[in-house]
């Protein structure tokens, strides 16, 4: 079937007043917001850990915006592709609101009109198991590779069947723009490193989970439909910005929003930031004059505003210069995160 027809089919669709080919679990806008809320999150449950409030996050088949409206309230910018020009304008009526939100339409296996490098984030949920043909599941990969950053990160479910099952020849001539191609969990696999990806993970969801059928039978068959992968563009970091984006992560992650952070190494700032610290506020610290006034000056720092103290691989020198002061915090803080790149200390008190 070719990208045209897929267009026609999935715009006829979406003219009908039914809710079918929007959501078919809904049966009231109030259940059609409540499940995108839902989905969105399920979505973000393995990578909201990486993506910061100011990441900027794209929907492959965006439909209506059913998903990408509570994508819109968590991230700075949300951008939806659609192959439909009814979804697209029903989605921009429904979303007017919200003035950071795009949409876009394509046409069927690109991402045209999208720039590249731009996004933190592409996802796709539902839109990948009515493709087809392979070979357009392929495109949209290659394209996601195309307009996400270094480091960004890609999760899309696509229509999956075990490779044992003795069907799957049978699905796959049979495939629609309704009930599409289907890929073992190594084919797409495949797919995605060869589009340059690095793959994180690929799953089918646990029994009971995402499943519309009751009866166990028809409940695994669901879930073979269901085949989830998560994977990084490579970022092409040298050694320095790979110790920047990390420590940057784990501040993000683990400090509060608005915490003063005391930073030996003024230049790591602007790239903490970038990486997903933006959130809080950088204490610079010049080095303690002496090793016998170590402990007062981190105390009088702490006192002032710092309540945690962020030290690279390339600042831990300090704790081989002034072993005091390593000492002192070693007896007296905790280590809130530690990695081989970075040590984080929590200097509140109580912590």
């Amino acid at each position: 079937m070719s990208q045209q027809v897929m267009k026609q089919e999935w715009d006829a669709r979406a003219q009908e007043p039914s809710t079918l080919y929007l959501d078919n679990r809904a049966r009231s806008e109030e259940e059609f917001r409540a499940l995108g809320e839902a989905d969105a999150r399920m979505i973000l449950a393995d990578v909201e850990a990486d993506l910061s409030p100011e990441a900027r996050v794209l929907e492959i088949g965006c439909g209506v915006g059913r998903i990408l409206e509570h994508m819109a309230r968590r991230f700075r910018e949300a951008w939806g592709v659609d192959v439909s020009p009814e979804m697209i304008r029903r989605g921009r009526e429904r979303l007017s609101g919200l003035d950071h939100v795009r949409f876009v339409e394509t046409g069927g296996s690109d991402l045209a009109g999208v720039p590249d490098a731009y996004f933190d984030f592409c996802y796709s949920y539902f839109t990948f198991r009515h493709l087809t043909e392979h070979r357009f599941t392929e495109a949209y990969v290659r394209e996601a590779f195309r307009v996400l950053r270094p480091g960004g990160i890609l999760k899309i479910e696509a229509n999956g069947v075990y490779a044992t099952n003795p069907f799957r020849a049978f699905y796959d001539g049979q495939a629609n723009s309704w009930q599409g191609v289907r890929f073992t969990m190594s084919e797409i696999v495949r797919v995605v490193e060869a589009a340059g990806f690095q793959m994180i993970a690929a799953y089918h969801p646990r029994a009971g989970q995402q499943a519309l059928a009751t009866d166990a039978v028809h409940e695994d068959v669901e879930r073979q439909r269901r085949l989830w992968v998560v994977a990084r563009k490579d970022d092409g970091m040298d050694e320095w910005e790979a110790v920047c984006h990390a420590a940057g992560r784990a501040l993000g992650r683990t400090v509060p929003a608005g915490s003063g952070v005391l930073l030996p190494e003024y230049e790591l700032e602007t790239h903490l930031a970038l990486a997903g610290a933006s959130g809080v506020n950088f204490i610079y610290l010049a080095a303690p004059e002496d090793e016998a006034g170590a402990v007062d000056w981190l105390e009088g720092h702490r006192a002032a505003g710092g309540e945690f103290l962020l030290l690279s691989r390339y600042g831990q020198w300090w704790l081989e210069v002034y072993p005091g002061l390593a000492a002192h915090l070693g007896a007296r803080y905790r280590v809130a995160h530690e990695s081989a790149e970075y040590v984080i200390f929590d200097l509140r008190e109580g912590a």
